[in-house]
């Protein structure tokens, strides 16, 4: 039998089980069924054959596609997880997609739970799911302790921090010579390294992102590093810019 689990995360420290739920048919399966046919023109279930699937996952970015239709949808993605901050709105989005695709009744479903637990107002930091049997927030199996590392947190991500960025990075600016307003925001980069000198040293990621900012202030990181994976190409800027760049 496959489960979906449901995990606690401590982003940049720990993951834990949450709740483990039987079938992970009742998970990613009918979100990604749903978006597959309102938006890729699939039949039922067809995305599993037809090689349609490498055409959903960018459909996050798609703004045409309603907000909480596209949060939903990353809900379902490895390493994704909503903060605490975030709960109430996850609920909200979950509940409105259930009434934009409502799931058959003899189908399992475990999305009514998993917005459950996120108005429970819990005290766990963040939430995020395993809808597979691989547990994405798992690491390297370490043979001598005989149990899994910590995951790369660099690549783990909070949902609605991308989801919000493609709003304000759409934002026009008032003119065009004015500066551009900056959201702080953490070096990707730096992130990164931390996670190697963490596993090295034994002290916390975020720790050892203090420590390497201090360190690196007289010669920062470029602008497309600090990014990281918030880098548009296209633009040449960091999406957690509020207005647009033309600078880099």
């Amino acid at each position: 039998m496959s489960y979906t689990t449901i995990k606690a995360i401590w982003p940049g420290e720990k993951h834990e089980d949450l709740e483990v739920l039987r079938n992970s048919h009742g998970s990613a399966p009918p979100i990604w069924n749903a978006m597959c046919q309102k938006y890729l023109g699939c039949d039922d279930l067809s995305y599993m054959f037809d090689g349609k699937i490498d055409e959903l996952w960018p459909l996050w970015k798609d703004q045409k596609i309603p907000e909480h239709q596209r949060a939903v949808l990353m809900m379902t993605y490895d390493r994704a997880y909503i903060l605490k901050k975030d709960y109430a709105r996850a609920a909200g989005d979950i509940k409105k997609f259930l009434k934009d695709f409502p799931s058959p009744s003899n189908h399992v479903n475990h999305w009514p739970r998993i917005m459950d637990v996120l108005e429970n107002d819990t005290d766990i930091p963040a939430i995020g799911l395993n809808c597979t049997s691989v547990d994405p927030f798992c690491g390297d199996w370490n043979e001598e302790k005989e149990e899994y590392a910590q995951p790369d947190w660099g690549a783990c991500f909070d949902l609605y921090s991308k989801i919000d960025g493609l709003k304000t990075a759409n934002q026009s600016p008032d003119s065009d010579d004015k500066e551009p307003v900056i959201i702080e925001s953490r070096c990707e980069n730096c992130w990164e390294d931390a996670y190697g000198m963490s596993r090295y040293t034994g002290k916390a990621q975020n720790a050892c992102y203090q420590e390497l900012v201090k360190m690196r202030e007289k010669n920062p990181c470029t602008p497309k590093k600090h990014a990281g994976q918030f880098w548009d190409e296209k633009k040449q800027c960091d999406i957690r810019i509020i207005r647009k760049c033309n600078r880099y």
